[in-house]
């Protein structure tokens, strides 16, 4: 039995609804529960039935934060079911909307939920009145993300346009370069606004698990294999021999270890740039020298750093991808199609870290099997890793106030920026596609 029990209620600051349970023991041992709170969304089974070119709409309701990306992995999973390859220019600008929703989610964590620990705040809220000027920014920099997303897909949340084979409607080249001056106003505005957060001083913590993220040229977000800290690359359709769900009783969302030795992984930003270390761009490189951090760091707080340094990166990566398709915008919206038969994976890199989509469709083009593996899943188990060590060694430094380490451990939770809502859907499934 345990000597201590503490039980922390619904996370603050995060997406969804996630309970932890951290168990102390005499002998010193200490083991954490990752207890996803949400009601159980039965996804894939819903899926069961539906004509494909339904699905991604329904799919991206999964989460109203990362909703872009849900989008763009069902279409391209889908498509690759359906053998249809996009021509370069809809592939850029299926590119640019996960860019954008990236940037979008990425100012949700690091400003609205991240900063007000940076500032020792307990909400962003308390800096209304310390500091409104920093608020309006935050403000300003969201109504900016939220307007590059609805200017390019027709709507700011759950996207209208994108749909199989392309796209219903090609923004205009006015509208690529609009967006490529907002683009430019949120880089500008972000490099001031990460000060703080750039320059905050983080826990030392040392996390050793294994990483994996899709790994390519220049931070693939849509393309490339799946790469870990070994090197070792593996295309994205083997997924299954790479990681495996389990079921806990205490969660509502599937946990996922790796399948050659059980043990945990992360995903996320900070995997990102651990996996890609020797091919990332340029400005990254140089990002990183200014920040010194050194990769692979396995220290999970870095995951915040990690993010900021995509803030600036991917925002200028926009702007180039926007000024491409404005000088030459894509000539056919949406490439004809036929209803078969086949099976199509989809791994893409979704803000907090590696989704994986996965159809098998009928010769009708319906649904037959359904698998979605989502970035927070497979992060519950070094969340608990996590946590674990970390009260150890808060524990050895003498912090043992119970309030003091609920909100030290709440912000090393939210450094991973879990999406709770996304995970929480193993209950009653049917057989996981493999």
């Amino acid at each position: 039995m345990p000597t201590v029990r503490m039980v922390l209620k619904e996370i603050p600051r995060i997406e969804g609804h996630l309970n932890l349970t951290i168990h102390v023991y005499e002998d010193g041992g200490i083991k954490v529960r990752a207890e996803a709170a949400e009601g159980v969304r039965i996804l894939e089974n819903i899926l069961r039935g539906m004509d494909a070119t339904d699905v991604p709409d329904i799919t991206s309701r999964m989460c109203g934060v990362c909703h872009a990306i849900h989008k763009l992995t069902s279409l391209k999973a889908v498509e690759n079911a359906l053998n249809i390859e996009l021509p370069e220019g809809l592939s850029d600008l299926r590119e640019l909307l996960a860019i954008v929703g990236l940037l979008q989610s990425h100012v949700l964590h690091l400003f609205l939920f991240t900063l007000p620990d940076v500032l020792g705040k307990d909400s962003i809220l308390e800096l209304v009145k310390a500091d409104a000027g920093t608020v309006k920014n935050i403000l300003y920099l969201k109504k900016l993300t939220n307007t590059l997303v609805r200017n390019l897909s027709g709507r700011s949340v759950h996207m209208i346009t994108p749909c199989i084979g392309g796209f219903t409607k090609i923004p205009s080249k006015n509208d690529f370069e609009r967006a490529s001056r907002i683009l430019n106003d949120f880089k500008e505005t972000v490099k001031q606004s990460l000060e703080r957060i750039l320059s905050a001083e983080y826990p030392d913590l040392h996390v050793a698990v294994e990483n994996l993220a899709l790994k390519d040229r220049n931070l693939p977000l849509l393309e490339g294999n799946i790469g870990d800290l070994q090197g070792e690359v593996h295309p994205p359709e083997k997924y299954a021999s790479l990681i495996k769900p389990i079921a806990e009783d205490y969660s509502t969302a599937r946990h996922y270890v790796l399948k050659k030795n059980g043990g945990p992984y992360m995903v996320g930003a900070l995997a990102r740039l651990n996996v890609n270390k020797d091919n990332l761009p340029s400005e990254v490189k140089s990002l990183l020298r200014d920040l010194g951090l050194k990769l692979p760091s396995l220290n999970p707080f870095h995951n915040n750093l990690a993010q900021a340094v995509e803030l600036i990166y991917f925002a200028e990566k926009g702007i180039r991808l926007a000024e491409k398709l404005a000088e030459k915008p894509p000539k056919t919206a949406r490439i004809s199609f036929k209803r078969k038969k086949g099976s199509g994976v989809a791994v893409t890199e979704a803000p907090r870290g590696t989704l994986i989509h996965h159809y098998v469709l009928d010769e009708d083009g319906r649904v037959t099997e359904a698998n979605i593996v989502t970035p927070t899943a497979q992060n519950y188990k070094t969340i608990e890793k996590a946590v674990e060590k970390y009260v150890s060694l808060l524990l050895d430094k003498g912090v043992d106030n119970p309030l003091q380490l609920k909100n030290l451990v709440e912000k090393l939770v939210r450094s991973f920026d879990p999406c709770v809502s996304c995970s929480s859907r193993f209950l009653k499934q049917g057989k996981y596609v493999s």
